[in-house]
């Protein structure tokens, strides 16, 4: 799951460490700064900002489902850019059935995954999950139809 942060109205992937929240972007934004690492490499094209708790507008996990084959799947690890770039997703499944049924391969015991491009994604499912002071509010459900998946996923946050 990505956790994501609503800060003046517009997502970022939000990092929570030791009680600060740290919001991520690939753009420069007012009151962002480069990105160092513990050894003190700087990333040019990742910018970070440390923000309160107070100043989220909501917060959420993002989990994706995947409908492929006439069932609904989890994916192995969160779909991020590079999935879309490679165009290449994983389904996870613990049921040994799917290898016979579903052609998924084990990677390790009670693991399965199969790899399946874009094209033979027939829907796809985002559930948001309130997090932090957000949680009591309900979680939300978006299906995304097979026509508009390329698009929805062009627009997933990094």
């Amino acid at each position: 799951m990505t956790n994501i942060a609503v800060y003046h109205g517009e997502c970022f992937p939000l990092f929570v460490t030791e009680e600060k929240y740290f919001i991520k972007s690939s753009v420069k934004k007012d009151g962002f700064r480069e990105y160092v690492d513990d050894d003190g490499e700087v990333y040019p094209n990742i910018f970070i900002k440390n923000i309160a708790l107070d100043e989220m507008d909501h917060a959420f996990s993002i989990k994706h489902v995947i409908y492929y084959q006439d069932k609904w799947w989890d994916v192995y690890s969160p779909i991020t850019k590079r999935h879309v770039d490679q165009n290449s997703f994983l389904l996870f499944s613990s049921d040994y059935e799917d290898v016979e049924k579903h052609g998924f391969k084990k990677q390790e015991q009670f693991i399965l995954v199969k790899e399946i491009r874009m094209a033979e994604i027939k829907r796809l499912k985002e559930i948001q999950t309130p997090i932090l002071t957000f949680k009591e509010q309900d979680e939300r459900v978006k299906v995304i139809e097979q026509s508009e998946v390329k698009e929805y996923l062009s627009g997933i946050l990094d």
